[in-house]
């Protein structure tokens, strides 16, 4: 009789566990899915990634000069000025002018004569930073031109020779090829780096210039509206052979 007592109290206390065994799990499986239910919501939506910028289309027209064998494209609201005549070498030049609206003008200067005085120092009758500009390529951009060499746009940091009156630096864009070697970011002496570009039947010097000409000194300029206009005409520039 005491024997299956005392086997009785066991299954009692096994019976005991086992039920607050279960008891504990289920309170605790409770306990977290109320908490689950009670934390707030994000309803915050996924960050997306922003939309391309969709580039401004603008009618162009195009201008051709076949005596030289170059031309380029430039927008529909800009002005075109061509004012060439025989001058005697052989071929018209004079200038070729188009205006933008927000005053950013842009010179196209067919000449026959490739030559151009260099800035050979006296003293040691080498080209030094005494008596010529340090000019610094801070970019190189190429595009396709037309022609068998590679041309760029750039844009450079302009130094003048140590023996002018001023020394501020001065900011610009332009057009550059590799008629003459190789060009490269970093700083060469002036007038290694030129905008005299040679064409099939003789050169074109190209000059811009624009309405924050006076801030040059500043590598804003760089920014500017006009460098942008003068940038986006001067990739289309086209060697017709």
């Amino acid at each position: 009789m005491s024997t299956s007592q005392k086997g009785f109290s066991r299954l009692q206390i096994i019976a005991v566990i086992v039920i607050l065994v279960v008891v504990a799990v289920a309170g605790w499986l409770t306990y977290s899915a109320l908490k689950k239910d009670k934390q707030p919501v994000d309803n915050t939506p996924a960050p997306t990634a922003p939309p391309s910028p969709t580039a401004r289309t603008q009618a162009t027209k195009t201008y051709t000069n076949k005596d030289y064998g170059f031309g380029f494209k430039y927008p529909t609201t800009w002005s075109l000025t061509e004012n060439l005549a025989d001058l005697g070498r052989g071929a018209l030049e004079g200038a070729i002018t188009i205006t933008s609206p927000y005053g950013t003008v842009i010179t196209f200067a067919p000449t026959p004569v490739g030559t151009s005085a260099d800035c050979i120092d006296p003293k040691t009758r080498t080209r030094t930073e005494r008596t010529c500009a340090i000019v610094e390529i801070l970019t190189l951009t190429q595009f396709p031109s037309g022609a068998n060499r590679k041309t760029y746009t750039y844009e450079a940091k302009i130094t003048p020779p140590t023996s002018s009156v001023s020394v501020e630096p001065t900011y610009a864009v332009g057009i550059i090829d590799n008629a003459y070697g190789q060009p490269v970011v970093g700083k060469t002496l002036s007038p290694a780096m030129s905008d005299k570009i040679p064409t099939a039947h003789g050169f074109v010097n190209i000059d811009i210039s624009g309405p924050n000409d006076s801030k040059r000194a500043s590598k804003l300029f760089l920014y500017s509206t006009e460098a942008a206009e003068a940038v986006s005409v001067l990739k289309t520039f086209q060697y017709i052979l």
